[in-house]
């Protein structure tokens, strides 16, 4: 039998072949730099945060059409529960579609994530779409 490898490594000097630390870089950043990046593990949470602002912007869309519905007055645009919560609405609706559109894109998400958030988008689309089908066909 050969020599173990124990023994061939014995009698060296360990300093000797000890990896040397190589100096810092100037392309080294800090990890606050990188937040922008997604990891699997961190889309989650975003996949989430854009599931409950679409249901609360759907839940605003269908309240602001219930109250009395959009209409012009005097040549100004008057939303049913006033022009705040339409601008809060909106906020929402496009908090949710980037939460959600960002998932979609992210590829270190799972593929599950990924189909869930599509799928949710689409969703959420078509009902933004059905109530103001709806509140059409209310006023005519």
């Amino acid at each position: 039998m050969g020599a173990s490898p124990r023994s061939r490594w014995s009698n060296r000097d360990d300093a000797s072949y000890a990896k040397k630390k190589k100096p810092p870089t100037k392309s080294w950043k800090p990890g606050i730099h990188l937040w922008g990046r997604n990891k699997g593990d961190t889309v989650a949470p975003l996949l989430l945060m854009g599931q409950f602002t679409s249901i609360a912007y759907i839940l605003m869309l269908l309240s602001g059409v219930d109250a009395a519905g959009p209409r012009i007055e005097q040549g100004t645009f008057i939303w049913g529960k006033g022009n705040a919560a339409l601008a809060t609405t909106i906020a929402f609706g496009i908090a949710s579609s980037l939460a959600l559109f960002r998932v979609m894109i992210s590829g270190k998400s799972p593929r599950r994530r990924r189909r869930l958030a599509r799928l949710w988008f689409f969703a959420i689309i078509l009902a933004s779409y059905y109530i103001g089908f709806i509140r059409e066909a209310q006023l005519t």
